[in-house]
């Protein structure tokens, strides 16, 4: 044995364990992360859940004041409930129960308390309501109002719920009041249709405590008031709404649960999953997880090697194809932003800009004569004279949001987020630059200016007149065909 292979093997051990370790720790990390997105995931259901009971309630609620109007000007139009009796206006009200969604029956009710009228039953039994909720509170306000749940006296004792409405003449009296038999189940079931992976309970509660609807088990809770549990103590004057671990005010169990306070309706939707039945799924995968990395160690150190390569080489090849992408976005003749690059700003720059974003102007610039130079110098200087002309152009005061870009040809194109004022500011920064780098044009049409210049055209974007970015490229190069018109080495701003 050499001295250096104790060296050696502890070495080799120590590596063993280092991947040990680190496989280890990955197989947590995945537990973890993997707990963490399906309590995420929970607490997003059970979110989604209380909005969408929300909307239901809400619509609900809406489609019935909008009936209990209607049936406000019927008994308005009949003077009171003299003659709701009639068959006409019996066939009006039973339509109307069928109208709104969940409804078993509207009833009329008299100003003194008794049942005048009731949907479906033509002769409508003497029924005094005085003691009852809906009744009294149409009594006390004008306001829809929502009761809670208790056991129906109709055959088969349905559980319901009531909401109500008074009606009023022109002169402040009392008329009637308008009531309506709701099945709590109508706020509850339907998201079995929705297809969510775990089985939330779901529950209505009036703000005081008192129980709308509840699923699972309504039977077993109905008339319960739940004013003094820790979520209507605690948890609830806080926050209008929530979402986390909480234990249920109806059933004290620990669950996953979200709540809203619907205030205009005197309303509290709670929306909860069992924590056992949140994280049954998430058990299963940590246990497999953790028998499948355990097997996979005794494989680690053969195929560390071989894995080592191909991460290697995977880290090469997205560097290479990054270094590729950006050599794509880039002109290889000017070094600077290419005609795609530009186009891709530009579309990004436009959606913000239809977002309400910052002033955005384009500018269109192209050399003049630059035909004449490259026959009368060649290809090979009007090569150079465009990289002096790009160097030029990106001196000029942008911002990292601005863009300078190879349009195509003798052609450029500048996308600066500034007003009229300030782009044109750049633009004459920008033509000057051009013109000061002297580069010598003889044989150009104008015989005033024997360098080499550039015309820019430019446009301000205007959701008033613009309906794409293409109309601003279309507007800035018609800018730029009168920069030429004009006689060159100009700047002209399109008319707004």
């Amino acid at each position: 044995m050499t001295p250096s292979e104790p060296i050696k093997r502890v070495s080799l051990l120590l590596f063993v364990a280092i991947v040990f370790l680190a496989a280890l720790a990955s197989s947590g990390l995945q537990i973890w992360f993997d707990y963490r997105e399906t309590r995420e995931r929970t607490q997003s259901t059970a979110r989604d859940v209380a909005i969408v009971v929300g909307a239901q309630v809400k619509n609900t609620v809406t489609q019935a004041d909008a009936i209990f109007v209607l049936l406000a000007d019927m008994v308005r139009n009949n003077n009171g409930l003299a003659t709701i009796q009639e068959p006409a206006n019996q066939l009006r009200l039973a339509g109307f129960s069928k109208a709104i969604p969940g409804c078993t029956s509207i009833a009329l009710v008299s100003p003194e308390g008794w049942i005048v009228a009731l949907s479906g039953l033509p002769d409508t039994p003497q029924i005094s309501v005085k003691d009852r909720d809906f009744y009294q509170s149409a009594k006390r306000s004008r306001e829809l109002f929502v009761g809670p749940a208790m056991i129906s006296g109709v055959p088969n004792n349905p559980i319901l719920f009531f909401m109500s409405k008074p009606v009023y003449d022109d002169g402040g009296n009392l008329l009637a009041v308008i009531s309506a038999g709701m099945e709590t189940t109508h706020f509850t079931d339907f998201y079995g249709l929705l297809g969510f992976s775990v089985n939330p309970a779901i529950t209505v509660f009036k703000r005081n405590g008192d129980l709308v609807a509840q699923y699972p088990e309504m039977e077993r809770y109905v008339g319960l008031n739940y004013a003094r549990s820790p979520f209507f103590l605690g948890v609830l004057p806080t926050s209008l709404a929530g979402v986390g671990r909480s234990i249920s005010p109806v059933d004290d169990k620990p669950r996953i649960g979200a709540y809203q306070s619907m205030q205009d309706l005197d309303l509290v939707i709670y929306a909860g999953v069992e924590l056992d039945s949140a994280f049954e799924a998430w058990r299963g995968r940590a246990w497999r997880t953790g028998m499948t990395n355990a097997i996979a160690l005794t494989l680690t150190y053969a195929v560390f090697y071989w894995g080592y390569l191909l991460f290697v080489r995977e880290i090469a090849l997205r560097l290479a194809n990054d270094e590729l992408d950006r050599i794509s976005h880039i002109d290889a003749l000017t070094s600077i932003p290419n005609r795609r690059a530009f186009d891709h700003a530009l579309a990004n720059a436009w959606t913000k800009f239809e977002h309400g974003g910052r002033p955005l102007t384009l500018m269109m610039i192209d050399v003049d004569w630059f035909k004449v130079f490259n026959d009368r110098y060649g290809h090979p200087a009007g090569d150079a004279c465009l990289k002096k002309i790009a160097a030029a152009l990106m001196q000029a005061p942008l911002r990292p949001v601005d863009i300078v870009a190879r349009y195509g040809g003798e052609e450029f194109a500048v996308l600066v987020q500034a007003d009229a004022e300030g782009a044109r500011a750049i633009a004459e920064r920008m033509r000057t630059a051009v013109q000061s780098e002297s580069i010598e044009q003889a044989g150009a049409g104008s015989a005033s200016c024997r360098v080499v210049t550039v015309s820019i055209g430019m446009a301000q974007a205007s959701l008033r007149t613009m309906a794409s970015s293409t109309e601003l490229i279309e507007a800035a190069d018609k800018a730029l065909y009168d920069a030429k018109a004009g006689g060159r080495n100009r700047v002209v701003e399109a008319a707004a």
